[in-house]
């Protein structure tokens, strides 16, 4: 399977509880190793039990955009928002499992508005 189909079948699940959109843009095709294919979506894995556990949400939506240089996954909720500053265990583990793939995490969030999770992945050949 591609990288976008595991992402967006760790998605699915929760479609019964939750409105998800799901957006996929390419540019080019990428073959990423399956350690990167298991961390990312161990990663949205954990992404998306936070939202279950802690958002309130009702809406998430997942944006994939693969280039030639890398990959950026975009997780947001329409939920109650987090302290940006706020640490927890599964933070934690996000953090650890993007420094095994040489990637990024940035988490933008807004108390009452939701929170974004942006993922980057390079290509490396």
């Amino acid at each position: 399977f591609s990288l976008k189909e595991h992402v967006f079948d760790q998605v699915d699940k929760f479609d019964t509880k939750y409105k998800v959109n799901k957006w996929y843009i390419k540019s080019k095709d990428l073959e990423w190793s399956n350690e990167q294919k298991i961390q990312v979506i161990r990663i949205i894995q954990e992404v998306m039990n936070n939202i279950v556990k802690h958002a309130e949400a009702t809406m998430i939506t997942v944006k994939i955009r693969e280039r030639s240089n890398g990959l950026i996954i975009s997780v947001a909720d329409n939920g109650k928002g987090i302290a940006v500053n706020k640490k927890g265990m599964g933070m934690e583990n996000i953090q650890n499992r993007i420094f095994l793939v040489n990637g990024i995490c940035k988490v933008k969030s807004t108390l009452g508005k939701g929170t974004n999770v942006l993922i980057g992945l390079p290509y490396e050949i």
